[in-house]
Parts: C-alpha cells; structure tokens; sequence
C-alpha cells in the first residue's frame, strides 16, 4: 500500500495484534472476505506484497483505517463486518461456495440485514425468488435474488441501488421452461 495510507500514529502496535500470530494463509483469508469494504488500489495493493510481515502490517492498517472510534479497545466496524461475514456464511452457504461469497452473502456483508424478505417458492411457471428491501438505503432499494439452478443458489438478477447489477427484466431469467 501507498505509505500515506499505510502511515498511521498507532501502527506500531501491529505486533501487538492478533495479525502478530496469523500465518500467511490466514492474513491471505481475511483479505479475501474483506474484499467487499476494500477499495480497488487497496486489493491490487494487497496482490503485490511479499512476506508475511509485509501482509500483517497491512492488514492491521486496512482495519485500523476503519475503525471510527479508536479510544475503544475493539474495532467496531471490523466486529460487525465478520458478523455479517459469520451470518452468511451459515445462512447462504451453498454446496459449491462458502456464504460470504454468494451474491445473497455479499448483499448481506456489504448493507446489513434487509428491512424485509419477500420469499416466493412455489409460484407457477417461476423458479424461486426472493426480494429484500432496505428502506433506508437510497430512498429504498430492492435487490431480486433468483435460484435459477434448483440447488439453493440464489444469484441476484436485479437491483434498484444505483451501483448494483439492474436488469428490468429480470422475470424472464426466472421462468420455468
């Protein structure tokens, strides 16, 4: 990372962190479920470093970064983020991928819990569905999840936040042949 985003008062105290005893594959996992919070010079930042020391050192600044209140001695944000990380992943797990990476556990990890679900699985002529609403993101923002498999695989086929997939049409993806 740029030294300017990697500068910090309270870096020193990387050694003192839990990222002073994770092995490489560790702080390399904990990376990839941040992705989601992560911006986009700080994942190719990441890609580049070499050395585990090199990697612990970034981790805890990447976190630290986020922490809004640093007089606590828990990093709030983090908490909450592999919160939702641990939710999704026991309640979008597939049988091919792990919840957090499933776009339902994306959803989840990156705007929180929906305000409410809307589940239709036994309509006539149309694979499952489920609409989650957030009322206070944006003015309001759907996102349409589709099973579009039959395995529980529920890949999002619509949204109304304006920096997610929109697709007007979405129905057709979801209607039985």
């Amino acid at each position: 990372m740029p030294n300017d985003t990697l500068t910090n008062p309270s870096s020193s105290n990387v050694d003192a962190s839990e990222y002073a005893t994770m092995s490489e594959a560790e702080l390399d996992k904990e990376y990839e479920q941040s992705r989601y919070t992560a911006t986009k010079n700080e994942i190719e930042q990441y890609k580049k470093l070499t050395g585990i020391e090199a990697k612990r050192k970034a981790m805890f600044d990447f976190w630290m970064n986020r922490d809004e209140d640093r007089t606590t001695p828990q990093n709030e944000v983090k908490q909450e983020y592999f919160k939702r990380v641990s939710v999704a992943n026991s309640q979008y797990k597939t049988g091919f991928r792990e919840g957090w990476k499933t776009d339902r556990g994306r959803v989840y990890i990156m705007y929180g819990p929906p305000d409410e679900v809307e589940r239709h699985a036994n309509e006539l002529d149309v694979k499952p569905y489920e609409v989650w609403y957030y009322n206070s993101i944006q003015g309001g923002v759907q996102f349409i999840f589709g099973d579009r498999t039959g395995f529980s695989d529920y890949i999002l086929l619509h949204s109304t936040h304006r920096n997610e997939l929109r697709d007007d049409n979405w129905r057709r993806q979801i209607e039985a042949n």
